[in-house]
């Protein structure tokens, strides 16, 4: 093995420059990407859910609302506070996450399995 392929193994880009790179140590910045990519898949899963039961939307509107209500707002406070261009648009997890969130949200709700139990009673009243 050349110096140039050891020296690229080991520089934190690896094979695979667009993902981030895992250390030894967990930081607070890896926890708060492990936050905010759980409440894209959260706002994904919602926006889907919403999309099949409320509008009754086909499958492409469903993937479609999904994401657009995982990422809108962040995209908007990006813009809005001046952070362009907005992190989802450049971090490609972001949308990676909201599609599968958005995919499985409306897998589930096309399944004739799932689409018969009534989610609404499963959910406390307000």
């Amino acid at each position: 093995m050349t110096a140039v392929a050891r020296g690229a193994a080991t520089s934190g880009h690896g094979p695979f420059p667009l993902l981030p790179q895992a250390s030894a140590s967990t930081t607070a910045a890896d926890f708060v990407l492990a936050i905010d990519l759980l409440g894209t898949l959260a706002f994904a899963v919602n926006g889907a859910f919403t999309a099949t039961r409320t509008v009754r939307l086909d499958l492409v509107g469903v993937l479609v609302l999904g994401v657009i209500t995982a990422i809108g707002g962040g995209i908007m406070r990006d813009v809005r506070i001046g952070a362009v261009p907005p992190s989802a648009l450049v971090q490609w997890y972001y949308l990676a996450v909201a599609g599968l969130g958005a995919m499985i949200a409306s897998s589930s709700s096309f399944h004739p399995v799932c689409s018969r139990v009534p989610w609404s009673s499963l959910t406390p009243s307000v």
